[in-house]
């Protein structure tokens, strides 16, 4: 099935009337720009996060100029956001930095992502939202899409760094197709006169006979077919969302810088 690029025009065709400034970073090649001067404001002091992750839809037969590389898609260190569990991959020993993810009071983009999912032209992967600090400069680990065991379609960080009162976002995606591997009929059928045989020694089985030998028809392996990656830095302005596209992964995200009041001081008795 062909999978035709998203592109610019019809990202706003879909959400233009939701939010009259949508920014298109790889369709102008040109990061938003920000606005005139305006007085000095305190900097703030956390920076409200919201992401919206899609997979657009592609024919690998097409992708000559973009090619599926193979690395691992996740750097030594990186952050979590606190609804992320640890896999059997990860090093449980590791010290990780953890930020919160937003409640659903606080998400802004909720009704952008229910009129992308009626639109059936591509795939949500992923929609999340975080507070981190202002001053943080770790990656943050991203993932969704489908699962094949422990494995997601969608992995890799995001890295969002203060640029005086713009902010500069370090896109490292990585969409993975997986083949997915069960016992052939041919294999089943050995299984099954292995059931009514008994071997003396299992040494004289092979290893795929005994893995064959304890498999059901419903025991898959998962095999890493193809990395598609979105490799990108661009500089954004706050209260804007901004999209970035490429032939396979396109994100949608906005920032909004929060300082929260201090919180008031009990009165002493």
């Amino acid at each position: 099935m062909k999978r035709p690029s998203i592109g610019c025009s019809l990202l706003h065709l879909l959400i233009g009337s939701l939010f009259p400034v949508v920014v298109c970073l790889a369709t102008t090649g040109q990061p938003a720009k920000s606005s005139p001067e305006t007085p000095a404001e305190p900097l703030p002091q956390w920076l409200q996060v919201e992401v919206i992750i899609v997979q657009q839809e592609f024919n690998e037969d097409t992708l000559e100029t973009w090619p599926a590389l193979n690395k691992q898609p996740l750097p030594s260190h990186y952050a979590r956001l606190s609804d992320q569990q640890p896999s059997e991959a990860d090093n449980a020993l590791a010290p990780y930095t953890t930020y919160p993810v937003l409640q659903k009071e606080q998400h802004t983009l909720s009704a952008t992502v229910q009129k992308l999912q009626r639109n059936h032209t591509f795939y949500v992967l992923a929609y999340t939202g975080w507070i981190q600090p202002y001053q943080q400069a770790e990656p943050i680990r991203i993932e969704g899409g489908q699962y094949y065991g422990e494995q997601p379609e969608l992995l890799g960080t995001l890295r969002i760094q203060p640029l005086e009162h713009v902010y500069q976002l370090k896109i490292d995606l990585w969409f993975r197709t997986f083949e997915v591997r069960s016992p052939t009929v041919k294999q089943t059928a050995t299984k099954q006169r292995w059931d009514v045989v008994e071997f003396e020694d299992e040494a004289d089985m092979t290893a795929e006979e005994r893995w064959l030998a304890a498999a059901s028809p419903d025991d898959l392996r998962y095999e890493l077919k193809a990395n598609y990656s979105l490799q990108q830095t661009e500089v954004l302005t706050p209260k804007t969302i901004h999209y970035i596209d490429s032939p396979v992964i396109g994100v949608l995200i906005k920032l909004i810088p929060v300082s929260p009041s201090p919180i008031p001081e009990k009165p002493v008795p």
